[in-house]
């Protein structure tokens, strides 16, 4: 970053100082948004688009995150080259903790969750004895913060461990349609 303002510095919680001259990428979470938007930000810099919208999530300076809609566009030369790329947030999503790092057979026991089915139905796909099954839920409640099964699955939508436009419900990053992770 060559250039920020107070009003980014205090949405990053970082010093205006500590800002200039940090790598853009260095705030994005690791999320499937991310590539995508590396991706458009190369497109930019070769000239091949000289604007683009994305969708984001920042981490700022005490490890939160903040989901964002942000609108770039190239500055400099049309021609031969591109001087650099304005980023500008369009909508600030609310802070959030950072997202907790789920293992497969938990993200397939949310999504099981999200479709309604019972303790024993999910034991039994997932080929779990019942107290298998009870200790992924109690560590679940934690790491999701969430006190009941209608909760985790809520905090699993908004946290994007599950995709919202998907049926049945499952991981945004599953490889097959019909895979739950």
């Amino acid at each position: 970053m060559s250039e920020a303002g107070t009003a980014t510095a205090e949405i990053l919680r970082v010093r205006l100082s500590d800002l200039t001259g940090l790598r853009a990428a260095s705030l994005l979470a690791d999320t499937p948004e991310r590539g995508a938007l590396l991706r458009l930000w190369d497109d930019l810099i070769a000239g091949r688009r000289r604007s683009a919208r994305a969708s984001a999530v920042l981490v700022d300076g005490e490890g939160w995150q903040r989901r964002a809609r942000i609108r770039l566009t190239t500055v400099g030369a049309t021609a031969p080259g591109v001087t650099g790329v304005w980023a500008v947030v369009t909508h600030l999503g609310r802070r959030q903790q950072t997202q907790p790092t789920l293992t497969a057979a938990q993200i397939r026991i949310v999504a099981l969750l999200a479709a309604g089915r019972s303790n024993a139905d999910i034991a039994e796909e997932l080929r779990l004895s019942r107290q298998t099954l009870d200790y992924h839920l109690s560590r679940l409640r934690v790491l999701l913060e969430a006190p009941t099964r209608p909760a985790m699955v809520a905090r699993a939508y908004v946290l994007g461990l599950l995709s919202p436009r998907a049926w049945p419900p499952r991981s945004p990053t599953a490889a097959h349609p019909s895979s739950p992770v």
